[in-house]
């Protein structure tokens, strides 16, 4: 008997946390049902997976009107090769983001059942959120959240039926965390680490003013690794060539390396702009014992417990954050504390209760 397809649908693949969490669930998921998957070319977290691949037209332009353009040419895309490839299927169709919303359209066409993966509160542009989610309310059959608190925000609008799984890392992850030990102690250099795509919105800026004000302490490096285009990313490295505390790396670097050599996490995500649903990269650095200084609304805070493993800040306000960079700096028994606390949180999220959870939605869903 031949497997069930699932056909998961990702527009743009590169090294950001959606589709690293949709890398996630095509491992778990391919023990049971056959893959095939919808992406563009570029390299990322989808790169190289034991699917079948069905390669879509998009990327990302510095332009707003020829991502746009890019946009429409990949939705229509999408549509057709769905339409056409698995009109006869016995297949689920699982979107990973709201983004690629002519895959669901399709499945409601062809009368399959749609499960939408929800990573987002609301989009940018306020035309596009309206008809992104409009749409899966109605094509959805069910919707995963990435937090409580997207749930909370989200669900009102979709109206579906829907669970709340964390995030989880990966089994190749954890391998590698297991032969890359960090040590508390190693505070020769105190590494405060940023790992975010190359947006203002992320805090990419306030990184940057955090190292320029924090010069004279000659023991503490602070490092961002981004995802994003080389060229924007050199451009940026080129105009911090004067913070000698600040290393701004690509996405290529081994990011077991980097945690494994650092000490702080930072993710400051401006809260006007753009809320974090959960914050993958702060789990990753628990497994590591690495405390983290995050945004105080949005999926971060259910990740970081305030004063216990790291602390909920108002991103904007620069001297709070060196106010606690400062504590975990100076204090290293508090240090100690918190690094402890974030492995054990780490462990909350584990590889086998996610597993359980994402595996109970599709037999629940193939049942529908």
């Amino acid at each position: 008997m031949n497997k069930k397809k699932i056909i998961c649908v990702h527009l743009l693949n590169d090294f950001s946390g959606s589709p690293n969490v949709l890398r996630n669930a095509i491992d778990i998921l391919g023990e049971n049902y056959e893959i095939e998957l919808y992406t563009n070319k570029g390299e990322g977290f989808l790169s190289n997976l034991n699917v079948k691949y069905r390669y879509i037209n998009y990327r990302f332009y510095k332009f707003p009107l020829f991502t746009i353009v890019a946009l429409l040419i990949a939705q229509t895309q999408l549509f057709f090769k769905i339409i056409v490839n698995h009109y006869n299927d016995n297949c689920i169709v699982l979107v990973n983001t709201v983004y690629p919303f002519s895959a669901s359209i399709a499945g409601k066409i062809l009368k399959k059942k749609v499960i939408y993966y929800v990573h987002e509160v609301r989009l940018r542009n306020w035309l596009m959120d309206k008809l992104t989610f409009k749409i899966a309310s109605i094509c959805s059959d069910y919707i995963i959240y990435v937090s409580q608190y997207l749930r909370s925000q989200v669900a009102p609008r979709l109206k579906t039926k829907s669970t709340v799984i964390y995030n989880t890392v990966s089994s190749t992850f954890l391998s590698a965390q297991e032969h890359k030990k960090v040590s508390d102690s190693n505070r020769l250099v105190f590494n405060v680490i940023l790992i975010a795509s190359n947006k203002i919105f992320k805090g990419t800026h306030t990184m940057i003013k955090l190292a320029e004000e924090m010069q004279s302490f000659h023991n503490i490096q602070f490092t961002m690794m981004l995802n994003g285009e080389k060229k924007a990313i050199e451009e940026l490295k080129n105009s911090c060539k004067d913070i000698t505390n600040l290393l701004i790396l690509d996405s290529s670097y081994n990011i077991n390396d980097l945690y494994a050599n650092s000490n702080l996490l930072l993710n400051l995500s401006i809260s006007e702009d753009w809320i974090e649903t959960f914050g993958l990269t702060i789990l990753e650095g628990f497994f590591y014992g690495i405390p983290a200084i995050v945004p105080d609304i949005g999926g971060p805070t259910e990740i970081v417990d305030n004063n216990k493993n790291g602390f909920h800040v108002n991103t904007r306000d620069i001297n709070e954050i060196k106010e606690k960079i400062m504590l975990l700096y100076d204090k290293l028994d508090i240090y100690k504390e918190f690094s402890l606390s974030a492995k054990v949180k780490a462990q909350k999220f584990s590889l086998y209760e996610y597993q359980k959870q994402l595996t109970q939605v599709f037999k629940e869903v193939h049942n529908l």
